[in-house]
């Protein structure tokens, strides 16, 4: 009987490269940096943080050094000697200035109001508000998941299934699968898994969940995994899925081993292409470069298919699914990766996941295409803008003046048909009847003629 025991990389500078600091995992390890720093790309360099970015504590200057960060102060001010982080004014202003917080005066002798730090001065110069820096339009906190605003400052909290770094702003995942008291796997041959923000229990090597039960296989007994239930998808993860096509051949058919291995591929290419590509995948930037091996950004347990799928159609299987995202790593409500990024992630990568299938993938396409207004009659009136309101109005005086015009002519017209002027009698001769027949044409002229 042999007895394996675990190598303590993290013992020798020559079994490991970290710059800072070495983590032992069972056969591995993982490199980690100090308060102040980060860890790179190349997973054992340490870079310093920028504390001052994009938000600190110093009531005016903030300097950042290797490892940690100062205070000082502007012009007219020196440091407060009760606390290093605030300052106060070399000539203050007498107690009448009507300032909320400081009052101070400058080259100009005159009295001038300022606010501390993380608030900011009124349009009235003298009241001071305070800086929501968990605003999500306006993002000046380090809070990896919730941010809770107070006065002045900020606090972070992390979500259930995580807990905070010593840090006070990044959540790193709790190993549910280390304290008994926090994970409860019904069978004696269960074993914990820890998954992000969670965990779950799977069989040991060679068992088998049957009826409740991990167990081995009796002689010439076959067991065939059942496909896992689909979740229920919210409305949001629906439209966020993405759907392909398998052509069946040489008898496919999408099994247990193939949704795994489907799965775990998935989520392993999702998580190389949003690290990379943080925005399109609408996650929160990292300051961390590279994840220790005890949390990958996307599991296979992220990756689901709709029910009714896999669906055979025309002689060909139909699959579609979607990603939930990472929990505390999302940014508003983009709970689900988007459908056009995931989209994206299969059709570049679709030699590496036909063959974790063993078939060709073709048709690759969003599940819901959003409508669009077909008729005028749907289309959402736009409202006028200010300029416009002004057209519309000298169109409409305009319009005003055009209608009283005609109604003047016209009433001009109407009295001068009941009011003919008194004309010359004529006698019976042929030329006096000619001239009355013309009389209609020549009306106008015989009149000024008359006068």
């Amino acid at each position: 009987m042999f007895i394996f025991s675990d190598v303590d990389e993290c013992q020798s500078n020559s079994s490991n490269n970290c710059e800072q600091i070495c983590v032992n995992l069972p056969a591995s390890f993982f490199c980690d940096c100090g308060d102040g720093f980060q860890l790179t790309a190349d997973g054992h360099s340490c870079d310093d943080i920028n504390e001052c970015e994009p938000t600190n504590d110093c009531m005016q200057k903030c300097v950042n050094t290797i490892g940690s960060y100062n205070c000082s102060c502007d012009e007219f001010f020196k440091p407060d000697p009760t606390d290093w982080r605030m300052c106060e004014a070399t000539d203050p202003c007498s107690f009448s200035h009507g300032c909320q917080h400081v009052c101070f005066k400058g080259s100009n002798n005159q009295p001038t109001c300022t606010c501390f730090a993380n608030y900011e001065l009124e349009s009235d110069e003298k009241t001071c508000r305070d800086i929501n820096e968990c605003d999500p339009a306006n993002p000046r906190h380090r809070c990896n998941q919730i941010c809770e605003n107070t006065p002045g400052s900020y606090k972070c909290s992390c979500q259930k299934g995580f807990e905070l770094k010593k840090d006070g702003y990044e959540c790193e995942d709790i190993n549910e699968c280390l304290d008994e008291d926090l994970y409860n796997c019904t069978d004696e041959f269960h074993k914990c898994v820890n998954t992000r923000g969670s965990y779950k229990c799977e069989c040991e090597q060679d068992l088998y969940f049957i009826d409740g039960k991990c167990r081995g296989l009796e002689k010439n007994e076959t067991y065939k995994p059942l496909l896992p239930k689909p979740r229920l998808p919210s409305q949001k993860e629906k439209g966020e899925a993405v759907k392909f096509s398998i052509t069946r051949k040489n008898g496919f058919e999408w099994d247990f081993e193939k949704d795994k291995s489907f799965k775990e591929k998935m989520a392993f290419l999702t998580t190389e292409f949003c690290n990379d590509n943080r925005t399109r995948c609408a996650l929160k930037g990292s300051r961390r470069k590279r994840r220790s091996p005890l949390s990958e950004l996307y599991t296979a347990d992220q990756v689901h298919l709709l029910p009714g799928y896999p669906s055979n159609s025309s002689g060909s299987l139909q699959v579609a699914f979607y990603v939930q995202q990472p929990l505390g790593l999302f940014i508003r409500n983009f709970s689900v990766l988007p459908r056009n990024t995931l989209a994206a992630i299969i059709i570049s990568h679709k030699s590496e996941l036909e063959t974790a299938i063993g078939a060709n993938i073709s048709d690759v396409e969003t599940l819901f295409k959003p409508t669009t207004p077909t008729t005028l009659a749907t289309a959402i009136p736009v409202k006028p803008s200010s300029n416009d309101w002004k057209w519309i109005a000298i169109g409409v005086g305009v319009g005003v003046v055009v209608i009283i015009l005609i109604l003047v002519f016209v009433f001009w017209r109407q009295k001068t048909r009941h009011n003919p002027r008194v004309k010359p009698a004529w006698d019976d001769s042929p030329h006096d009847q000619e001239a009355i027949a013309m009389a209609s044409y020549n009306r106008g002229l015989e009149d000024g003629n008359a006068e």
